[in-house]
């Protein structure tokens, strides 16, 4: 499932790593401080403070604005035999997987990012994170059209049989350019490639990939 090219690509382990470190930590001391958040993982985060802030304006908003997006992609992931390529332009995909996390458990969350957590939310941690790991799941970044193109491109050319969401909303242009790279290769345009339009939530202007 690994793609070896210029573009990142992870698969869902490196990511699921990262959020749960972070978690931890957060749990350990970092809530409100995010100074001392951890950068690592595989994709640059910019810096904690920017991760920190989109998982507070994520958190206002109770995800509802990803729902039917994160509802697709547990679905995709469940088809034998299929990849889930989720492609990114506004989140990071431990952002992503914290989305996922709070789908399955909303009430374990506050507490995570709070440092008040139960041992029931260890627990509900512990199997999310069994739970995904297993998954079919990619990450593409995808912060320009053109490294859009690229991830379909590679994809394609090694014959991957995938479905493609976004986490931003494709323009017409850009619809049309993907479904010619892609062409009558195994790789589909999920419905909900065209995605919510979710540049609102970066309110100081920058993104965080």
């Amino acid at each position: 499932m690994n793609i070896t090219n210029p573009t990142p690509v992870v698969g869902i382990r490196p990511p699921l790593g990262q959020l749960i470190s972070m978690l931890q930590d957060s749990h350990q001391g970092a809530a409100g401080d995010p100074h001392i958040w951890p950068t690592g993982g595989t994709w640059p985060v910019g810096t904690p403070e920017e991760m920190y802030r989109e998982w507070q304006r994520l958190r206002a908003t109770g995800f509802t604005a990803m729902e039917p997006l994160l509802q697709r992609v547990r679905e995709s992931s469940a088809v034998p035999g299929q990849t889930t390529l989720w492609c990114l332009r506004w989140h990071h995909p431990a952002t992503c997987l914290l989305m996922l996390y709070c789908v399955t458990a909303p009430s374990s969350v506050g507490g995570w990012l709070d440092g008040l957590v139960t041992e029931r939310e260890f627990t509900a941690l512990t199997e999310f994170a069994k739970t995904v790991k297993a998954w079919p799941l990619l990450f593409g970044q995808a912060r320009t059209q053109e490294e859009f193109l690229d991830v379909l491109r590679q994809t394609a050319a090694v014959g991957m049989k995938a479905t493609v969401l976004g986490d931003w909303r494709l323009q017409e242009k850009e619809w049309a350019e993907a479904k010619a790279v892609v062409g009558s290769s195994p790789v589909q345009l999920g419905e909900l490639a065209v995605g919510p339009d979710l540049s609102w939530l970066q309110t100081d202007g920058a993104t965080l990939l």
